[in-house]
């Protein structure tokens, strides 16, 4: 209680003064900080994992790198498929691997238009779009998800790597195939030969690879084709040549120029008739 009625006597005589400037306030001690503790990195027991999934990602890197990918279709996510030291190795430098837990599979109607492939990896459902059935499968596939080996997961490291080890040469050999139906297809569109240009074009697009040189090269050329065609369907269908329009819908018709001869047609066919009528086609 003394040393109570002390503090309280001392700030009633001191607080004038160190209004007036004359006392000062003795300073408060701030707290010491203590030390941080340094923060301990605890080591996983898990290993990374190095499954891949489905993606435009995973894609941009394999093509950016060239690097085969190998899929793995299961019907769940659990898999022991490359526990080993040397799978492991493999996806590392070799392959991109990618798993893929298949859903239910609706497969597609096929159409017979004339149409460039589609990228199987990137599909809505790849287990539809590489027509995988029951069961586990292994695919290896080129930087762009083309096929070109399928097996048994069961399969043995090393004709698995020498399987990986192939697919750059089968894509530059698949590559220099298609140019070549490439380049006959420009040879017969600048002579005026459709039907040949469409066949090569065709033919390309047939082999179902999407992402090479060859296979963009032959859209561009269905481009011009069709600006050429649709170009000389206007002259056949103000000539009112219509014989020549029909032997083009044959050519034409499993195509969407077909839809668009076929209105041209009648259109020449009214003008045969009424030679005055030139209403815009």
């Amino acid at each position: 209680m003394k040393a109570w009625l002390a503090s309280v006597l001392l700030l009633l005589i001191t607080a004038p003064l160190c209004a007036q400037g004359r006392v000062p306030l003795p300073r408060r001690e701030l707290p010491v900080p203590l030390p941080r503790a340094k923060a301990v990195k605890v080591p996983s027991k898990q290993q990374p994992s190095l499954w891949r999934s489905a993606d435009s990602q995973t894609l941009f890197e394999a093509a950016s790198k060239q690097r085969p990918i190998l899929l793995l279709f299961r019907d769940d996510a659990e898999t022991g498929f490359a526990d080993d030291a040397e799978m492991r190795e493999l996806a590392a430098e070799s392959a991109l691997f990618v798993l893929i837990v298949k859903g239910a599979v609706e497969r597609k109607t096929e159409s017979n238009r004339i149409v460039p492939p589609e990228c199987k990896f990137l599909s809505a459902n790849p287990a539809d779009a590489y027509n995988i059935g029951e069961g586990e499968c292994v695919v290896i596939c080129d930087w762009f998800g083309n096929e070109f080996y399928r097996m048994r997961p069961d399969v043995k490291h090393d004709k698995l790597k020498l399987m990986i080890g192939k697919v750059p040469e089968l894509v530059q050999s698949q590559e220099e195939k298609l140019q070549k139906k490439l380049r006959k297809g420009q040879e017969c569109l600048r002579v005026g030969d459709f039907s040949g240009c469409l066949k090569s074009i065709s033919r390309v697009y047939g082999a179902g690879v999407w992402g090479y040189e060859a296979t963009l090269a032959a859209e561009r050329l269905y481009s011009k084709l069709k600006f050429t065609v649709r170009k000389q369907v206007r002259q056949l269908r103000d000539a009112a040549d219509v014989a020549t329009l029909e032997r083009l819908l044959s050519t034409f018709e499993k195509t969407e120029q077909a839809d668009y001869i076929r209105a041209a047609i009648d259109r020449a066919r009214q003008i045969e008739r009424s030679p005055e009528c030139e209403e815009e086609f």
